[in-house]
């Protein structure tokens, strides 16, 4: 939700204080939180009863990541920028979790990050 602020000060215009930590937050280190990595490993079924939110693993980042396709195209540099380097890390994230599960184990299949 913070990811679509809009400013209830300006109509048509982006809420940058909400906006720039989440898309920064994406954009860092896998370690850190807030990150790809770190929204993934998110439960949102155990937290929730509802049986169409216990959507789990990496599937829960497609939303934020259309976000941040439509947010390439945004007229403020800062937003496409931050947009651009959030979904450099999901690029970066996949293929550490592609490596480190290779290491792992030799099948493959049972790998979320792979689908």
């Amino acid at each position: 939700v913070e990811l679509n602020a809009a400013s209830t000060a300006y109509v048509n215009e982006h809420d940058f204080d909400r906006m720039l930590p989440v898309l920064n937050g994406l954009g860092a280190s896998n370690d850190s939180e807030g990150s790809w990595f770190d929204l993934s490993k998110a439960r949102s079924g155990s937290e929730c009863k509802d049986s169409m939110s216990s959507i789990a693993g990496p599937r829960v980042l497609l939303p934020l990541m259309f976000t941040c396709f439509h947010l390439l195209y945004d007229s403020d540099g800062v937003i496409s920028r931050a947009s651009s380097k959030a979904l450099k890390a999901i690029v970066s994230t996949c293929l550490d979790q592609i490596q480190s599960s290779k290491e792992e184990q030799e099948n493959s299949s049972h790998n979320a990050w792979l689908k």
